[in-house]
């Protein structure tokens, strides 16, 4: 701490003070800047959190006729997006259920208005009304004697007739009936359901996919009696979207030809705030 020496007439003497720490003891300002000057600083940023998101999966049914749109909804709590997955399968239509086989004939109509159910004939006809012998029969042939009613008058006329072997004679309605059609009354019924697992023959065919307009379709894709299965990477139709990312974004499926089930899975990996 100090050293202080005399010479005098004697042998020269030195007077030491010694501390008992090592150094001077620092103030807290000299001892925070101090530890300033030791800071090294490298590569500071923001480090956001990486979320993996999967969206479905999301079943669609679709036919040529009817197109099918799956939304993926992007909001502006997600600022960056690095990735987007989109996974497509297609299957046959599928019911739980199908109707019972129900028994049946042919119905046919009857003069008397039975329990025969009529069928209908819209075409202009004639009626068969009487006959004779068709030569199915061999033999001569015997006088028959018919009675008929006369439109007009209701009265009853007698008449013979007869035909030689192996001839045919067939007496039918002068005029034609014209169309028309007959009315019936279905009585009330109930029909059984039987219960299972019943898929259809056919799968969507030449299936065509389109990400906000862009078409992201791999070729050839979708084949009748094969089920589909492909994930296909449409990060750049997400990320260029006009007017940003962070948007609604539509994915439209159709096929020219087919019909079944189309089921999409999405999976984005985004940083989110």
């Amino acid at each position: 701490m100090s050293v202080s020496e005399s010479v005098g007439a004697g042998d020269p003497t030195v007077s030491l003070e010694i501390t008992s720490v090592d150094r001077y003891e620092d103030s807290i300002a000299k001892t925070i800047l101090g530890q300033l000057d030791q800071v090294r600083v490298q590569g500071a940023m923001i480090q956001p959190s990486i979320n993996h998101y999967v969206y479905g999966p999301e079943q669609v049914e679709i036919d040529a006729s009817t197109d099918a749109t799956v939304q993926l909804i992007v909001t502006d709590a997600t600022f960056s997006i690095d990735r987007v997955l989109m996974r497509v399968r297609t299957r046959p239509f599928t019911s739980t259920a199908t109707g019972a086989a129900a028994g049946g004939g042919t119905s046919t109509s009857t003069a008397s208005g039975g329990a025969a159910t009529p069928t209908s004939n819209a075409t202009t006809h004639e009626h068969l009304i009487m006959r004779v012998n068709d030569g199915t029969a061999a033999g001569a042939m015997a006088t028959r004697r018919f009675t008929v009613v006369e439109q007009s008058t209701g009265t009853l006329i007698h008449f013979d007739a007869s035909t030689d072997a192996g001839a045919a004679a067939r007496f039918i309605s002068m005029q034609p009936s014209g169309s028309h059609t007959h009315a019936f009354t279905l009585p009330n019924h109930t029909h059984t359901m039987d219960y299972g697992i019943y898929r259809d023959s056919e799968r969507p065919e030449d299936i065509e996919i389109t990400v906000n307009g862009v078409s992201v379709t791999p070729a050839p894709i979708g084949v009748i009696g094969t089920d589909l299965d492909t994930t296909i990477d449409i990060t750049a139709e997400i990320v260029e979207k006009v007017g940003g990312f962070q948007a609604v974004h539509d994915i439209v499926i159709s096929c020219a030809s087919g019909q079944g089930e189309v089921v999409i899975t999405l999976v984005q990996l985004c940083g989110s705030q």
